[in-house]
């Protein structure tokens, strides 16, 4: 499933609650959520429990929230407290030698990493766990529901130590989980109880892929390697994972994958530092051709990359300028064009220094992307730029790579998961901008009365970049009124070396498709539109492809980005790298993968729209839902 364009938060986002699921149902009881918070972390807590942790915590923590920061769940390192929580308890931490701590500017999510001198330290701590509970309470490993909590502090958690060391991670839950014999919660706040175990699961499974060191690791410890042969082993391992595991890899007929490997081990050789490494692995998995297979820098190579406080989209076959930092408004102007980057016209620019890096499924992936790091580089540097403007005129600016730094432009582009308002003519406007966290679900039935009122719906997924389908699939099951079968297919390789030796062809497995059913008592039955665009993607499209096979909606706008599935996920030297694992396809067996899905009725927006703040998509999306009351 997947996220993200200029951090891609988009596709890790995307990526990380995965899977296909039908709609959520309003008849969970507290046994569901009691079999739930059982099962659902129980893989995350097993390795955790039984793996090698790598003694690096703080390198742990920082991919930790990378992870989290991509998936649109920011945390915030915090400095040593008096107490830790755990669940809804208060307790004393003991003397930790090592105790990173983080939590969600909210309050909602929160994760510790401790480490003790001795064993008998943690397993003290860790006896401070038990509470009223409804879950898994054992010596060494909790997940679990707090009950009989006063004060709103009921939670959703998951502790487990080993050896020394000990992960503790929590989601708060704004009401009082009732246990059964105090009455029941509401269908509504039961299923927020659910969404709450699905977070802690996910955050809990994040910190598995951080904390965890591979067999490799153990067997060959990277502090006794060289950064050579790291680089080497690294490259190595994408080349198998894509030998074995990418789903599109005979669909690649011009791409002679063991050629690419000898062609690109005297670059990592030669890769001047770990952030140069990671860009020639870019390059290199960039030739899949594929938006859910990836590379992200870790560590330092993740730090050394800025670019000017701009947001740039493609426009009208060029790169244009849709926001910018109020210090540089006076000279920049929404709906700007970049003509040249550093004396180099920009078509040729982004062929020479950027194309060749950015892995998409489609050229309008590629370009939204292309666009997003156009002018990226080392923080502080200059930019020389060529702007032309709306009105022809143009100017040249050198521009400083420091956009981290410019809060309030940076507040400007992280959007809320959920935005409604009403328009004109009554219609109500949601903005639906991820599905990777269950807010929109929440938000969207806090606010179902005003919609079930308005005479039409218009949905903006435009800046969707995936998530959960889970979540998507909760939207839809509010807008039917019979179960929709239309959901994409899926299909996967399968591994049969002495097949494979026999010469017989390869083989998949065909997964089951999903079905939405209805939710609620009442489904919103007026008109839809739904706006989407190249940065709509992965669960996102999971969501457009029932909702437009079934005719339930129309889609205006642009193509999608065109790339969905489960990517397998690994870490190497200085990155972490994805290979996507699952093929989707529409229900009929015709590809969006690599194409995108395209809109019902198509419409871009212009340079002079975006100059004069007019949003184009939304006024034809209107006129379709008037012409149909």
């Amino acid at each position: 499933m997947n996220l993200p364009q200029p951090i891609m938060s988009w596709l890790l986002a995307c990526c990380v609650f995965g899977g296909s699921a039908a709609g959520l149902q309003d008849n969970r009881s507290f046994w569901d959520n009691f079999e739930r918070i059982c099962e659902a972390p129980r893989s995350a807590s097993t390795a955790l429990l039984q793996g090698t942790w790598r003694p690096e915590l703080d390198r742990a923590m920082a991919e930790i929230l990378s992870t989290a920061g991509r998936a649109g769940v920011p945390l915030k390192k915090l400095e040593r407290g008096e107490t830790i929580r755990f669940g809804a308890k208060f307790a004393d931490p003991g003397r930790p030698s090592h105790w990173l701590r983080a939590e969600a500017p909210d309050n909602s999510y929160w994760i510790d990493l401790l480490a003790y001198e001795r064993t008998l330290h943690a397993q003290t701590v860790m006896g401070h766990v038990n509470q009223a509970h409804s879950g898994v309470m054992e010596p060494r490993r909790a997940t679990f529901i707090t009950l009989r909590v006063d004060g709103g502090r009921d939670a959703v958690a998951a502790v487990v130590r080993n050896g020394r060391s000990i992960i503790n991670v929590g989601y708060q839950v704004p009401f009082k989980i009732l246990a059964p014999s105090e009455g029941e919660n509401s269908a509504s706040e039961l299923l927020e109880v659910a969404n709450a175990i699905d977070r802690v699961a996910w955050l809990l499974d994040v910190s598995r892929e951080a904390l965890l060191l591979s067999k490799r690791e153990q067997l060959d410890p990277a502090p006794e390697v060289s950064v050579r042969t790291r680089r080497i082993a690294g490259l190595a391992r994408i080349w198998s994972e894509v030998r074995y595991n990418f789903v599109f890899i005979d669909e690649r007929p011009g791409l002679d994958w063991d050629r690419a490997f000898t062609e690109f081990l005297p670059r990592v050789e030669a890769a001047e530092n770990d952030a140069a490494y990671v860009a020639v692995l870019e390059e290199f998995v960039a030739l899949l051709k594929d938006g859910h297979s990836w590379v992200y820098p870790t560590g330092s190579a993740r730090e050394l990359t800025d670019s000017p406080p701009l947001l740039i989209v493609p426009v009208e076959g060029q790169p244009v300028i849709v926001d910018v930092a109020d210090e540089l408004r006076t000279r920049i102007a929404p709906g700007t064009a970049i003509t040249s980057i550093d004396g180099v016209a920009v078509g040729e620019y982004l062929a020479t220094h950027i194309h060749p890096r950015i892995c998409a499924s489609t050229t309008q992936d590629r370009n939204e992307r292309a666009c997003a790091r156009l002018l990226d580089g080392i923080p502080g540097t200059t930019v020389e730029v060529v702007l032309t403007r709306p009105d022809g005129s143009s100017d040249r600016l050198d521009l400083r790579r420091d956009a981290s730094k410019h809060e309030a432009f940076q507040a400007r582009q992280t959007r809320p998961p959920f935005e409604i308002r009403e328009l004109a003519g009554g219609e109500v406007y949601v903005a639906l901008n991820t599905f990777a966290d269950a807010v929109v679900v929440e938000e969207f039935d806090q606010h179902f009365e005003q919609i079930l009122g308005a005479p039409a719906l218009i949905l903006d997924l435009r800046e969707n970049q995936g998530g959960s389908t889970r979540h998507a699939f909760a939207i839809l099951s509010r807008l039917i009124s019979e179960p929709n079968q239309h959901t994409s297919r899926w299909r996967t390789r399968v591994h049969r070396p002495a097949f494979h030796a026999w010469g017989h062809p390869s083989e998949w497995f065909e997964g089951r498709h999903g079905v939405v059913e209805p939710r609620g008592e009442q489904p919103f039955s007026g008109p839809v539109a739904v706006l989407i665009g190249p940065r709509t993607y992965s669960a996102a499209e999971d969501f457009l492809v029932p909702i437009q096979s079934s005719g339930r909606a129309q889609l205006v706008g642009k193509p999608t980005g065109g790339s969905t599935g489960q990517p397998l996920t690994f870490n190497v030297h200085a990155a972490r790298v994805g290979i996507v694992s699952k093929w989707d396809y529409l229900p009929g067996g015709g590809e969006f993968v690599g194409v995108g899905i395209l809109p019902d009725v198509e419409i871009e927006a212009t340079r002079a729209d975006i100059a004069a703040g007019r949003d184009a998509v939304l006024e034809r999306a209107l006129e379709l839902v008037r012409d149909q009351r």
